[in-house]
């Protein structure tokens, strides 16, 4: 793998950078850094080379945001992700990544659309609708973030229509998800160490793109500091929507 063309570590460059812009507050960019490492990697390793780079981006994530989370809607997440992060690992093997796309990108959909009717349709203020808060629809999030983070690291879409839910302002959404992510992304690595989706040559490929996932997230700082709260969320679902597409075609 570092035998890559310098055409193709351009493209892994520019791949490392929309990751750290993602990190830096424009949540949900890191959908194209998936697909262009799926196609120039092996997809599976793929999944091990971009998880080292997110934990990059998550360390600059959690410095700039740590101080905006909410707890009430972090820690009830936390277990019901652990639980989707371990079967994940347990059917990484054997799962049909088409299969899994399908279903996870049509959670996806389900959720947005009880979101958008919920604030679009109804107009329903959040002592109104009280969904998001109970604990299925908690367990729901958490456990398929933890799920699609393993197989995919794609768990940005789905925490992302659960910030948007439960109405977080834009620095709490970012603070909330930079402490989730900072977990998740960690407790994933001895999983993916023990079924080679980490290797040293994965980790050498790695610290050659940190530095351009560090640049990334402090330009997506800046840039998400200029961006209105309702252009944000607008941003958000319209991301959402497109990886929810994408999982399913």
């Amino acid at each position: 793998m570092e035998s890559l063309d310098p055409q193709l570590w351009w493209l892994a460059i520019f791949g490392a950078f929309v990751l750290g812009l993602s990190k830096g507050g424009i949540m949900g960019l890191n959908n194209i850094t998936i697909v262009l490492f799926a196609l120039m990697f092996p997809p599976k390793l793929s999944i091990g080379i971009i998880l080292l780079l997110l934990i990059v981006g998550d360390w600059g994530a959690f410095y700039f945001y740590r101080r905006h989370a909410v707890w009430r809607y972090l820690i009830p997440t936390i277990p019901w992700a652990i639980g989707g992060v371990i079967i994940g690992w347990l059917l990484l093997d054997r799962m049909d990544g088409e299969q899994a796309g399908r279903l996870i990108g049509s959670c996806l959909l389900v959720l947005m659309a009880l979101h958008i009717t919920r604030r679009y349709v109804f107009k329903a203020e959040e002592k109104e609708w009280k969904v998001p808060h109970t604990w299925w629809f908690i367990g729901l999030v958490g456990f398929l973030a933890g799920f699609t983070s393993t197989v995919a690291n794609a768990a940005a879409p789905i925490m992302l229509l659960f910030f948007l839910a439960v109405g977080l302002p834009k620095l709490e959404f970012l603070g909330t998800g930079a402490w989730f992510f900072m977990f998740l992304n960690l407790f994933k690595i001895p999983f993916y160490w023990s079924i080679d989706l980490i290797t040293w040559e994965t980790v050498i490929i790695d610290l050659k793109l940190a530095p351009v996932v560090i640049l990334g997230v402090v330009l997506g700082r800046y840039v998400v500091l200029k961006i209105p709260q309702k252009g944000f969320e607008i941003f958000a679902l319209v991301v959402t929507i497109i990886a929810s597409l994408r999982l399913i075609f």
